[in-house]
């Protein structure tokens, strides 16, 4: 095999690998969830707790998201929540 014919295949894999890498750890784009959503009424969610000590940023259930002012939250993928909210499921951060 030449030489061209070698770095050409290795700059094929390198830049094949690069592509499948960044797809892989791409952040995917969560959509803020709404009180009127038919899930959030199904577990009350609250934009502002009405609990001042249980809200979304001392849940179990949350997951950060690299944002100042949402979190994820395992009870409504592909949705962010508010830091202050607050639903029926909220358990202790333990």
């Amino acid at each position: 095999m030449s030489k061209t014919r070698r770095k050409l295949l290795l700059d094929v894999v390198v830049i094949s690998s690069a592509t499948l890498l960044g797809a892989c750890t791409e952040t995917p784009k969560l959509t803020a969830l709404g009180e009127n959503d038919v899930t959030a009424k199904a577990y009350a969610y609250r934009v502002n707790s009405p609990q001042p000590n249980q809200q979304c940023a001392n849940c179990r259930l949350k997951l950060d998201i690299q944002d100042p002012n949402y979190l994820a939250c395992g009870l409504f993928p592909g949705r962010k929540v508010v830091i202050g909210g607050w639903c029926s499921a909220w358990d202790a951060n333990s």
